[in-house]
Formats: structure tokens, C-alpha cells, sequence
């Protein structure tokens, strides 16, 4: 359990990036936290940010502690409707990952919150959507 963070971002990252993007000028870009670099450059949109997953720890009698687990997605893109056409595939694939999330110890995904944002960057017009999900994870001591 010493890499309790990097193995659930890994988890959670190999889920993502296993989605089949079919839209033409469509580009994967996946990121733990939004680069400098994209910014000012529509070709490098849209992009994802997973970031590190919180851990809220509860004891369960002598032997089991069970974590939350909040982690955030957040789905950058140039048109609104790219931005919840990849938030759709990522709900989907994570539903549908359940048994690789389970032999990762991960449990119950929920989606806690779910919140649209539209601001300008760069010159640009970025529509941000942010989901964040909630786990739970069960080991012994």
C-alpha cells in the first residue's frame, strides 16, 4: 500500500486512455495537471486532467479500513459539444471497467458532482467539464 496514490491515478489513467477517440481532428492529451505549454494552441485541445486522488480514511472494526477515494476529471475542449462527447465515453469506460477497478482495489465509482465551465484562454474559447468520482477502498491491516 505504499503507492496507494500513483497506483489509483495509474488505474484510473490506463482506464481513460484505453478510449477509442473516433472524432477526426480529435487528439488524446492526457495530463495529472493542466500544462503551460497547451494554452495558446487550439491543436493541443482537448485535453485531460486527472488529478491525484484524495484519501479520507474510516476504520471498520480491527481488521478493515475503508478510503474514499475523490478523484477529478476535468475535459478541456475548443467546442462544447467535444467536451461532453468525451465526458460521455469516460462515464461509459468507467462503468464498464468495473472488474479492473475492483482488481485494483477500487469499489463503487459514483460520480459526487458534475459541474460545465466556459472561459476564454489564450484567445481562445475553452469549455471545461469537471467530474468527480468517488471510490472506495477496502484492505486489511
Amino acid at each position: 500500500m505504499a503507492t496507494r496514490v500513483s497506483d489509483t491515478w495509474q488505474t484510473v489513467f490506463n482506464i481513460i486512455n484505453s478510449i477509442d477517440y473516433t472524432h477526426p481532428h480529435l487528439s488524446k492529451y492526457i495530463y495529472s495537471s493542466f500544462p503551460d505549454v497547451a494554452i495558446r494552441n487550439k491543436e493541443y485541445y482537448p485535453l485531460i486532467v486527472i488529478q491525484s486522488p484524495e484519501f479520507r480514511q474510516e476504520e471498520h472494526g480491527y481488521s478493515n479500513v475503508e478510503n474514499s477515494v475523490r478523484m477529478t476529471i476535468e475535459i478541456y475542449a475548443t467546442s462544447a459539444e467535444t467536451r461532453d462527447q468525451l465526458a460521455d465515453k469516460i462515464i461509459s469506460k468507467i462503468e464498464e471497467s468495473r472488474s479492473t477497478l475492483e482488481s485494483n482495489n477500487l469499489y463503487r465509482p459514483v460520480i459526487v458532482s458534475m459541474s460545465d465551465m466556459t472561459y476564454s484562454r489564450g484567445g481562445m474559447k475553452i469549455h471545461l467539464k469537471r467530474l468527480v468520482y468517488e471510490f472506495k477502498m477496502v484492505y486489511e491491516r
